[in-house]
This record gives structure tokens, sequence and C-alpha cells, in this order.
């Protein structure tokens, strides 16, 4: 893989324009619109055959191919908004919400690009109680997104297939409860990274020609999930553990 003499750099103009206030002692709320265009983006070129004498001494193989990075010809324009609010109703109580969407539009394939989720949701909360109590939880929603991933195909043009692999929207839950001594001085707790994957990611081809197929696209939310096609499914984990302060 080499860089092309030609490649630029790429070119991004961003503007975004934001709003924060804080309402009594209980309300916190921001908001943000942004609109960016981006020019010039650096991606890899096809495979080309290289000239003359192939065999490379260093690594004692043949070369068979070369590709460069290059700049896309492509326009993107990216217009998107953000929402937060946070709540204190109580002492000892917090509570958040936000909301984050992203629209990008291939202008000259007038298509839209859908590698990145258009919608993003995450909630949650803490709990302090007395006695050293503490409970804590954390819900991440996340829309579909469809990757473009490259492998080698001789029959394709610049020996480089394009594969489309989506990636299904998820829901990420974590939970945490913790007890701490007087003065901080321990804590035990127990803890969730993924409280709502405890079903195989595979689970809709499992059902497959069995009477529960039907209810699989239902099972969604429980299941391990991935964030890349080819990624490493993330199940539920659950551990405990308890930290000391010296």
């Amino acid at each position: 893989m080499r860089s092309a003499k030609s490649a630029r750099p790429e070119q991004n103009i961003m503007a975004e324009v934001g709003y924060s206030a804080e309402i009594g002692d209980t309300f916190n709320v921001e908001l943000a619109v942004y609109y960016g265009r981006l020019r010039g983006l650096i991606l890899q070129g096809p495979i080309q055959r290289p000239g003359g004498n192939t065999y490379d001494p260093a690594t004692g193989t043949f070369i068979a191919g070369e590709s460069r990075f290059i700049n896309d010809q492509e326009v993107f324009s990216q217009v998107g908004g953000e929402g937060s609010l946070s709540f204190n109703p109580l002492d000892g109580v917090d509570l958040y919400a936000n909301y984050a969407f992203l629209r990008v539009l291939q202008e000259k394939a007038n298509t839209f690009y859908v590698q990145t989720p258009a919608h993003k949701l995450n909630l949650g909360g803490r709990v302090r109680a007395p006695l050293g109590f503490t409970l804590s939880s954390d819900l991440h929603a996340v829309s579909s997104a469809v990757w473009s991933e490259r492998s080698f195909d001789a029959a394709a043009p610049g020996g480089v297939a394009v594969q489309a692999l989506r990636v299904p929207p998820y829901l990420l839950m974590t939970m945490r409860a913790a007890w701490r001594t007087p003065k901080d001085a321990l804590e035990i707790f127990v803890q969730s990274d993924n409280l709502l994957g405890v079903l195989p990611y595979d689970v809709d081809r499992r059902l497959e020609g069995s009477a529960l197929q039907a209810v699989s696209p239902a099972l969604a939310p429980v299941t391990a999930h991935r964030e890349h096609p080819f990624g490493n499914p993330s199940p539920a984990r659950f551990y405990a553990g308890i930290s000391a302060q010296l």
C-alpha cells in the first residue's frame, strides 16, 4: 500500500450553532445543529499490476499488484444535530438523556452515506442512597449501518470487490451496584457491561426452520451485538470486585 504523489489533503468545512441553558437548580439543556462539507476523502485506490521486475528480494515474494491511497472524487455534505438534558430532581439522584442525528449525502451519486448510524440515543441515571449504596445504569440505542468492506477479487474491476455488509441496530445496557464503607476506604460492587446481550449473536440463524423462527426478530434487543461486520460479538458480561483506598 502506497500513497499516490498526487494525493491532496482532505478539505473539510464545518459550521455549528449551539445553545446551552441552566433552568433553576435541576435542569441543564444543551442543543446543537451543524453542517459540514468534505472534499477529497482519502481512500484506497484500485489494485494495479506493477511494471518491470515484480520480485521483491527483501521479502522473497512476487508482487501481484499494488494499491495507492487516492482522493475520492465524491463530495460529502453532512447535516446533524444533538440535544442533551440532565435532571437532578432530588439530592443524590442524577438523570440524563441525549440524542444525536446525522445524515450524510454523497452529492455526485445523490445517495446517502450509510456507514455511520443516523440515530444514537443515550439514557442513564445514578442514585446515591444512604449508608454508602450507589446504583447506576445506562442505556445506549444505535440505529443500523451498512459498511463497505473491500476484498480481493481477480474478476472485479481493479481486482477489488466492495461488499455492503449491514450491522443491525442494537441496544447496550450497563448497570452497576456498589457499597462503600465510611470514608470510602473500601468499595464492593457488582457490574454488567452488556446486561441485555444474553442470547448468542447468531440466534436468528439457529432458529431457522424451527417453530420459533417467527419471533427471532423480536429477540434482537437481547442478543449479543457487533459494532463492525467483522468485529467480535459482544455478549453479556457480569463481574464483581472489591477496591480499596490506602
